[in-house]
């Protein structure tokens, strides 16, 4: 659907956006919307912590931007893979590809739901590809890393690479 160029580009748009939600005082995730002609329709970072609500995550804020009359066969370019409750959401979605910079080795996503039989059907129109390009991983790893630094997490910093 898209060229590696294409997905690259996308992938650094989302990384660029988890650095704004970061230099904010959120979770380090960015995340956009792009239609199957690779029109972007939405762009979104984290505001968890700016908007004191809990479901302010980047994933959904795109999903409530582009609403129930968005075009079939989209795709969401993301620094983070999604977590769990983003990855529901967007499986009612019109969404059918999640390109993720970093597969979350802390908390999971879905990937981890996609590969229970329970969840099986429930996942099964989308296509989930993530790290697909080793340098933005890192860059992804960092900020969450930086992040966890920032708050003091230092237990949670640990998954994404310190070792202090």
């Amino acid at each position: 659907m898209f060229t590696d160029s294409q997905i690259r580009n996308f992938l650094e748009l989302s990384l660029v956006e988890a650095e704004k939600a970061l230099n904010d005082g959120n979770y380090p995730i960015g995340s956009l919307v792009v239609d199957q002609n690779g029109e972007v329709i939405s762009t979104q970072r984290n505001q968890c912590s700016n908007q004191n609500d809990v479901t302010a995550h980047a994933e959904v804020l795109n999903l409530r931007e582009i609403g129930m009359s968005s075009p079939d066969n989209l795709s969401i370019f993301t620094s983070l893979e999604p977590c769990f409750g983003c990855s529901f959401f967007i499986a009612r979605s019109k969404v059918v590809k999640i390109y993720s910079a970093l597969k979350d080795p802390h908390k999971g996503g879905i990937g981890d739901l996609k590969s229970q039989a329970q969840f099986e059907n429930f996942f099964a129109d989308v296509e989930l590809i993530n790290e697909p390009f080793a340098d933005l991983a890192e860059k992804s790893r960092n900020l969450m890393r930086d992040y966890f630094i920032k708050i003091g997490k230092l237990d949670k910093a640990k998954f994404y690479g310190y070792v202090g």
